[in-house]
């Protein structure tokens, strides 16, 4: 019999196949043309076909048993009811399973270009349309009338997964954000707190059509439907409502609008935000912005002047949003969008003199998109251009030259960097390869070789025209810091950090260049530092930071509770260490936030403040830890 069973399946996929892969033909022929390839109406239909697949898979579930007047029968053979379900279901789930295994490699080929919804919402979806119309596929005789309440059912089933957390949010915190799974990926809460989250809200909410049709179909059989879909109810709404009641104290456990992330601006101006809202402290005061029209849950990427800059996944609307804090205004604005989630590991955006720079553009995508954003205007200027090599681009450094502006584009090819110039009149120039990433300071090109860093003057002419300044040789694993990595508008810098860093990526020693005479020398002061440090606490690790142009800081540190933890930090002037600030270990679940005007120290049941240069405690009346 479970051959049968399987052998009809086969036929029903065997159909689904031919339809998938044949009508894409016809509607390019109707639609098609050079913007329309037969994948993107292939794949675009196959998983849209997959839901009325997965509806049709379940419904059908005893559909040619009661065309053949065979329902009877079965219910004579030496099985018991439970084996005769698992015959039944179980070729439907395996060609379920697989034909969504052909959808994630078709996705992971190119598809993710094409797909209507996130991969993880398709997946959930796809899984419970199939289990509600296993569910539903005795409560009618009338096919159709079946696929009609099945879909009813769907829908009242993402009703709840959607009305649930937002009734939810809207009674504890006061807030019109739905809490709902993608949104909850969105805040990265963490695999464990998700998977409970799955658990209490789709499979608590799906449990109920599972264990109700199993209970009918035990004490019932297959028809007569009333007594089938009586029992059946008799069961359902009880566990539905437990389901309810176990989603609603899953979602309110789990959600907790408590945890925070912090940023010091300059003007000793603290901006905290959670899920729900953004604030800004001043010394005697708070101004509150909720999340009505925007999401600021990542990190600030830009700081220049009064305004803030990140960037932001906006899952309802399906862009990337990139939104500005005034500081001044202690306002939020949506400055600019991409449509989609743009999956560059280095999107933006980029800030030069008054122009944001933006990157759009799929990884395994050759073409890319250069937009540049006036921010006093709003004008957009949009630049096409091919990276051969494909893969995530970044952008580190734009400058100009006689009246020209130019940016400098870096994709990663071959365990080698891709260096690249970017005229605004969409001319583009190779400017060869880097074996670690390059930087651009002073209006020189620094790139790497094994051993050596190349300093390259660029001029207007391109490489040919372009003076090397020097060829220093620094040793395997060197390379200069880059200062500010996404504000590209650096002011004229006396001097620049290089380091060496080890297989574990970690630094080691540390080096100091001269832009006036461009000599390399160690920085012995923190290098005989790091060699005492390290012989005391071999976890210990070493950083020297800049928070201006003159200003450099020598950090001792761990990795703790997925974060910094600073053991002792020290001003370095005139090949000079002076300690600032010992901090005692990190308690559990406690956090450090690394801002460029200091560091926040945010423990359970306290916050503190300092500040640099020196690293003094801030005050400020309003905060609550």
């Amino acid at each position: 019999m479970l051959r049968k069973e399987f052998n009809e399946v086969l036929k029903q996929s065997l159909f689904f196949i031919v339809l998938t892969v044949t009508i894409p033909f016809g509607l390019e022929i109707v639609l098609g043309g050079p913007s329309i390839s037969y994948f993107e109406l292939f794949f675009t239909q196959y998983h849209l076909g997959l839901l009325i697949f997965a509806l049709f898979l379940g419904n059908s579930l005893f559909l040619w048993d009661r065309k053949q007047r065979a329902a009877d029968y079965l219910l004579l053979l030496p099985y018991s009811r439970l084996r005769l379900l698992g015959i039944k279901v179980l070729p439907r789930l395996t060609a379920a399973v697989l034909f969504y295994l052909v959808f994630l490699l078709l996705y992971r080929g190119g598809g993710e270009a094409f797909t209507l919804a996130s991969v993880f919402s398709f997946t959930y979806v796809y899984f419970s349309l199939f289990i509600i119309a296993l569910s539903l596929s005795l409560s009618m005789e009338n096919y159709i009338m079946m696929a009609v309440v099945t879909l009813s059912a769907m829908a009242a089933f993402l009703g709840m997964i959607y009305l649930i957390p937002t009734l939810l949010s809207q009674w504890l915190y006061g807030t019109d954000i739905g809490l709902s799974l993608e949104y909850l990926l969105f805040l990265r809460l963490g695999f464990g707190k998700l998977l409970l989250y799955f658990i209490g809200i789709v499979v608590g909410l799906l449990f109920p059509f599972i264990a109700a049709f199993i209970f009918a179909f035990k004490k019932t059989g297959i028809h007569p439907v009333s007594r089938f879909n009586k029992r059946y109810f008799k069961v359902f709404f009880p566990l539905l409502a437990v389901g309810i009641i176990l989603s609603a104290l899953i979602v309110s456990t789990l959600f907790t609008p408590r945890h925070k992330t912090y940023y010091l601006a300059d003007k000793h101006r603290l901006v905290e935000w959670d899920s729900l809202a953004l604030r800004v402290y001043d010394e005697n005061d708070v101004e509150e912005i909720t999340h009505a029209s925007f999401r600021w849950n990542n990190r600030v990427l830009i700081e220049a002047g009064d305004s803030l800059y990140s960037r932001e996944y906006n899952f309802p609307e399906d862009s990337t949003d990139f939104l500005r804090l005034d500081l001044k205004t202690k306002s939020v604005e949506t400055f600019y969008k991409l449509e989609g989630r743009n999956y560059s590991g280095f999107t933006g955006p980029w800030l030069f003199k008054n122009t944001i720079a933006i990157v759009d553009g799929y990884p395994k995508d050759p073409d890319k998109e250069l937009h540049l954003i006036d921010i006093r205007t709003k004008e957009v200027k949009k630049i096409k251009f091919h990276q051969t090599s494909g893969g995530n681009v970044r952008l580190f450094g734009a400058d100009e030259v006689d009246g020209k502006r130019f940016w400098l584009v870096d994709s990663k090819w071959k365990f080698r960097h891709r260096v690249s110039r970017l005229w605004e009149n969409g001319e583009k120039e190779e400017l060869g390869t880097s074996r670690k990433f390059p930087c651009y300071i002073n209006g020189i090109l620094m790139t790497y070789s094994e051993d050596k860093a190349t300093l390259t003057k660029l001029t207007a002419k391109g490489m040919e025209g372009a003076r090397m300044v020097k060829t220093v040789t620094v040793g395997e694993g060197f390379i200069f810091h880059s200062y500010q990595v996404y504000d590209l508008h650096k002011p004229p810098l006396k001097q620049t950090i290089g380091a060496i860093y080890d297989q574990n990526n970690e630094s080691r020693k540390f080096f100091i260049m001269d832009f006036d005479t461009l000599e390399l020398r160690e920085m012995k002061v923190i290098n005989d530092r790091i060699e005492q440090s390290a012989r005391r606490d071999p976890e210990l690790k070493f950083y020297v930071s800049r928070r201006t142009p003159d200003e450099y800081y020598y950090l001792e540190y761990k990795w703790k509770n997925r974060g910094l933890d600073f053991r002792e930090i020290y001003a370095f002037d005139n090949n000079e260490l002076t300690l600032l600030k010992k901090f005692p270990p990190l308690e559990k679940n406690g956090k450090m936030y690394n801002s460029r005007s200091g560091i926040i120290v945010h423990e359970p049941g306290k916050l503190r403040v300092y500040a640099f240069p020196d690293l003094k405690e801030l005050k400020f009346k309003k905060l609550k830890s």
